[in-house]
């Protein structure tokens, strides 16, 4: 009797094995899958925020105190346009960058620009000195590179 659970045992076995190989093959292929369609995705976004960007650079580099604050806010909505690209969970944009922080630790820098845009936006009057709205710019830059969008 125990000859023949030992015979059924080994004949299975092989089967066991085969089986197990495959589920982590088929494990392997769907988390491969999954990173080639973000990467995809994000592709032909890449396309779009660097066309956007340059819209950014050409408001900054005209120097004056209105384009820069527009650059600034332009910058701020490219940033975004990549959060999203990149599928960070969220409403806002700051919800957005919140996250993508957790993965790019790089990002927390990003927080100062951000508020620097929410302060000429949300403050009537708000002033700024040219270095700072250039820091921010080239911050918002900085943040696009880690996110790979740049």
């Amino acid at each position: 009797m125990n000859t023949d659970v030992a015979s059924m045992a080994s004949a299975v076995l092989p089967y066991v094995v085969i089986g197990i190989v495959g589920f982590v093959l088929l494990l392997i292929a769907t988390v491969w899958l999954r990173r080639a369609m973000r990467r995809w995705r994000f592709g032909s976004e890449r396309d779009n925020v660097a066309k956007h960007w340059k819209a950014v650079e050409d408001l900054a580099n005209r120097g004056d105190a209105m384009s820069l604050k527009l650059a600034i806010i332009q910058a701020d909505a490219v940033l975004d346009l990549a959060l999203k690209a990149k599928s960070f969970p969220g409403t806002t944009t700051g919800e957005r960058l919140k996250f993508a922080s957790r993965k790019y630790h790089d990002l927390q820098r990003t927080f100062w620009a951000r508020s620097l845009r929410n302060t000429l936006v949300h403050e009537a009057g708000s002033e700024m000195k040219i270095s700072q709205a250039q820091k921010a710019i080239v911050e918002f830059k900085r943040a696009l590179i880690v996110l790979g969008a740049l």
